[in-house]
């Protein structure tokens, strides 16, 4: 007589740990065609070591707030991805609201990475998302829809020097209508007039934080620098220019422009 057995299934345990999380994709515009064309490399390694220096104090930071949203931020080339987790059960100062706090952090570090940037003569262009996703920045790993998603505004929608957000996560905010409100508030967020998307508000961000007036002085001069030269220069592509006038543009409606000029 035949042995009868049974056959055991095995659980299969995924080894990717997905979480709910905010993504930023951002990219250094301009930075590989001048890397084509430069031969002087001088500008892109103090570029590169003050992204490093950035990825390693975003990595040594040890509140309970932050490490409770597990942030990682991990850079390639001229792009740097960052993200938080959105669902941590405590130990954030905004418990009603994790995802809050999640995307004024993406907002604090951006703004951080485009004043760092524009010291080196580059502005930046960006796209946040939020889904499922798997992100460790010792391996340089990320994995999920909320990096293709973030990937595609920055390539497609964002088109200019802004870091747009999808409508998707704008959604999830506005159940929280007091995240939406309270993010516009503290100038993390706004809307922009162009085509009516929310984007990441890097400058307002700088110019509003308690002691950073003199940074955010020498910002608004290094984005008028790279305005002026983008636009000057003959050799500039009118699809680049377009950019440079949007920034242009942008710098105008602010209280201050030109305030350093004679």
């Amino acid at each position: 007589m035949a042995e009868k057995t049974t056959k055991t299934t095995k659980k299969s345990s995924d080894p990717l740990d997905f979480e709910e999380r905010v993504v930023a994709f951002v990219d250094i515009l301009g930075f590989r065609d001048q890397l084509k064309k430069s031969e002087n490399l001088e500008v892109f390694y103090e570029l590169i070591t003050e992204l490093k220096q950035i990825k390693d104090s975003e990595n040594k930071r040890t509140s309970a707030s932050f490490s409770a949203l597990k942030g990682q931020i991990s850079q390639f080339s001229d792009c740097i991805l960052i993200s938080y987790y959105t669902k941590p059960k405590k130990n954030t100062p905004y418990g009603d609201s994790p995802l809050f706090y999640a995307l004024w952090r993406l907002a604090m570090d951006i703004s951080l990475i485009a004043r760092k940037i524009a010291k080196k003569g580059f502005v930046i262009r960006g796209g946040i998302a939020i889904g499922k996703t798997f992100h460790d920045d010792q391996s340089q790993m990320i994995v999920g829809k909320s990096f293709i998603d973030a990937y595609e505004i920055e390539t497609q929608q964002a088109v200019y020097p802004r870091v747009v957000i999808s409508e998707d996560l704008i959604q999830q905010l506005q159940k929280e209508s007091s995240s939406l409100q309270d993010l516009e508030n503290i100038s993390c967020i706004k809307l922009d007039k162009f085509d009516q998307s929310y984007v990441i508000d890097f400058i307002g961000y700088t110019r509003y934080k308690h002691g950073q007036e003199k940074r955010y002085e020498d910002y608004i001069r290094n984005l008028n620098e790279i305005t002026k030269e983008a636009l000057n220069n003959s050799g500039t592509p009118i699809k680049i220019k377009k950019k440079y006038h949007y920034l242009k543009n942008l710098l105008e409606q602010l209280d201050d422009y030109g305030d350093d000029e004679d």
